[in-house]
């Protein structure tokens, strides 16, 4: 047997790595699974010690990860000297802040942190990476304005390194003016581990069977947290026109929780249920509800398209869109407002892997339930598009390996103790 080689060059200081996050499993949502992928790949590439510093749940006490978790209570201003305390009495420390405004309950505590541990700590701070997984602004108070894009702009301006995940974020940091020795860019991968090998036609029908469709049923997919950016309002108004012509189109919700971090999905998604019952979809849509990475990747196998109509357009930062795409699905997607976005530019990734409108996605208009119905009829009827968009997702997915991201994520914490 050979022995095991790891894919990362040996690190030249041993760190203290503090990954902090709202969000982390059990908790469903997109940055917690980021964290959590991120933390065991960073512990597989012997960096050090490697920890998670999380909000409390439920089920905080049954836990099984191989790195520690540890969990304060609530994100407000309360929080920071908590924050604080777990950083005294260790040499070279670094927290890497996964920043998703919605994850800290739309407060603005977080922000603050960089100022507040350099005013707590001093010089036996911790390097402070942030990882901006998008840029939206916290709310603050009624007419708050411009102080709200301030407090992300100070959150930037404030660590040591920024992480933007997609361009279009890189360029708008860059429109605000941060210095461009400040960013970095390093995409997300998928939350989603794709099986080594894809299932039998035996095995997916049995998994088919278990969602409850037939042999002839067409089954789109909707993946991730029910949220207004992600447009599944779109999505069930585009359905209930296809079932007025053919009822053996089928969509199916794998997940569809409102999340516990950002209350505003909660309003839609009781929006969401009105809807399914005012076009009459009750026997068109099956909900998963929450379940496993490993019962997801069945579920994305048992599923014939993936459809993500965003509002914002398809963007790399979307872990629900980088799930399918690594199982080889055909997905449906929406433009960005600037157009494709070409992450070519995502700091050297091999082969300059670019969203391509009929190669390797399919992009319609945000908002446009007709021409997203015309789509999906395509692709049903199409076999051969449908292949043409399977092997491109499968070579797009490639450049997106947690090995990758781990490494470049590194490299950026060890610059930080060599400058």
């Amino acid at each position: 047997m050979r022995p095991y080689k790891s894919p990362f060059p040996p690190a030249p200081v041993e760190l203290n790595l503090t990954l902090l996050s709202a969000e982390f499993p059990p908790q469903p949502g997109g940055v917690g699974d980021y964290t959590a992928c991120l933390a065991k790949a960073l512990q597989e590439a012997g960096t050090g010690q490697v920890r998670v510093l999380t909000g409390r749940t439920a089920t905080s006490d049954a836990e099984d990860f191989p790195y520690k978790v540890v969990r304060i209570k609530g994100w407000g201003w309360t929080s920071l000297p908590l924050i604080a305390a777990r950083f005294k009495g260790e040499a070279r420390q670094v927290v890497n802040i996964q920043y998703q405004t919605g994850a800290y309950r739309m407060h603005p505590a977080i922000n603050f942190l960089p100022l507040y541990l350099r005013f707590k700590l001093g010089k036996a701070r911790p390097k402070i990476v942030t990882t901006f997984h998008d840029l939206r602004v916290p709310y603050l108070f009624p007419k708050a304005g411009k102080v709200r894009t301030w407090v992300n702009r100070l959150l930037l301006k404030t660590s040591d390194r920024a992480i933007m995940t997609n361009p279009a974020d890189y360029q708008q940091a860059l429109a605000w003016g941060i210095n461009e020795s400040r960013l970095r860019l390093v995409p997300i991968g998928s939350n989603i581990e794709a099986g080594a090998n894809f299932p039998s036609d035996l095995d997916r029908a049995v998994f088919r069977r278990g969602l409850g469709l037939n042999e002839g049923d067409f089954a789109i997919g909707y993946f991730g947290l029910v949220n207004r950016s992600k447009g599944l309002d779109t999505l069930l108004t585009a359905l209930a026109s296809l079932v007025k012509e053919d009822r053996s189109f089928k969509l199916v919700i794998i997940g569809g929780e409102t999340g516990q971090t950002d209350t505003t999905n909660t309003a839609y998604a009781g929006e969401i249920a009105s809807l399914v019952e005012k076009l009459g979809l009750s026997e068109a849509v099956i909900r998963t509800g929450h379940q496993t990475a490993e019962e997801t990747s069945r579920l994305f196998y048992a599923i014939d398209a993936v459809a993500l109509p965003f509002r914002d357009g398809a963007s790399f930062r979307r872990g629900s869109l980088l799930a399918p795409l690594a199982h080889g699905l055909p997905v449906i997607s929406t433009w960005p407002p600037t157009g494709p976005e070409m992450p070519g530019n995502l700091g050297g990734i091999p082969g300059d892997p670019q969203l391509l409108d009929g190669r390797n996605i399919l992009l319609v208009n945000p908002e446009d339930p007709a021409q997203l119905a015309t789509v999906i009829r395509r692709v049903r009827e199409e076999p051969e598009l449908r292949a043409t968009l399977q092997s491109g997702a499968f070579t797009l997915a490639r450049h997106f390996g947690w090995p990758e991201i781990a490494r470049r994520t590194l490299a950026i914490y060890i610059e930080l103790f060599q400058e």
